[in-house]
């Protein structure tokens, strides 16, 4: 379980502006999370978390490590990434302190260092509304994903109803550089990225949704 101490600059200027964030605001991040995590996230992030079982497994954006817990506990192995030293630096304490085993990277999504075709699942919990450039990311995380592999993910999407799509459209640009952008179009990004996706679930509002998908090779 190990990352280096130093890494490349990420590719992009946005890139590394939201890396530079998450390293600010790193100490306070699990408690600005706390309402939302015991209202909503955390039985969600155990709901996807149940239907991964491979033999090797990428978690993208692995943050502070708040999906630890309910990794698989099958006999796999796994990897998780993440832009931020400095969370990636608590993702490491809060695995030591589960007496976890995973291999925890500091790696830019936009160029991930794995071969073609490495895992077997890939997994992420909102990501793709967070990074700078989500089809540059999501063209790499087909590239590392086995043929036969799965994409699984919990989003924050722009909203399909008109009102709530439009109200996303107007604040994003105010909440944009503590939080996530709230009108992604994960689901057109996915298929323009070279995934076929399989199966969408609503959470809430039409907000929230789990994501299943498949590379297109």
């Amino acid at each position: 379980m190990s990352y280096p101490s130093t890494f490349p600059l990420p590719r992009s200027k946005e890139s590394l502006t939201i890396r530079r964030r998450y390293d600010l605001i790193s100490d306070f991040y699990d408690l600005m999370q706390f309402p939302l995590e015991v209202l909503l996230f955390t039985p969600w992030r155990r709901a996807l978390f149940s239907k991964i079982k491979a033999k090797r497994i990428l978690e993208i954006g692995v943050g502070t490590g708040r999906n630890f817990k309910f990794y698989p506990k099958n006999n796999c192995e796994n990897f998780g990434i993440d832009l931020s030293e400095s969370m990636l630096a608590l993702a490491k304490s809060r695995a030591k302190r589960s007496n976890l085993e995973v291999n925890l990277r500091l790696m830019d999504l936009e160029e991930l260092d794995f071969g073609d075709d490495f895992f077997d699942q890939v997994t992420g919990t909102f990501i793709f509304c967070t990074v700078a450039n989500p089809i540059s990311c999501l063209r790499e995380v087909r590239r590392v994903l086995k043929p036969e592999g799965r994409l699984y993910l919990l989003e924050h999407l722009r909203p399909d109803a008109m009102i709530l799509g439009r109200f996303s459209d107007w604040v994003t640009p105010l909440v944009k550089w503590f939080g996530p952008s709230l009108n992604r179009r994960t689901l057109e990004n996915l298929k323009t990225a070279g995934f076929k996706i399989e199966k969408v679930q609503n959470l809430f509002l039409g907000i929230y949704r789990y994501i299943i998908a498949r590379p297109v090779k």
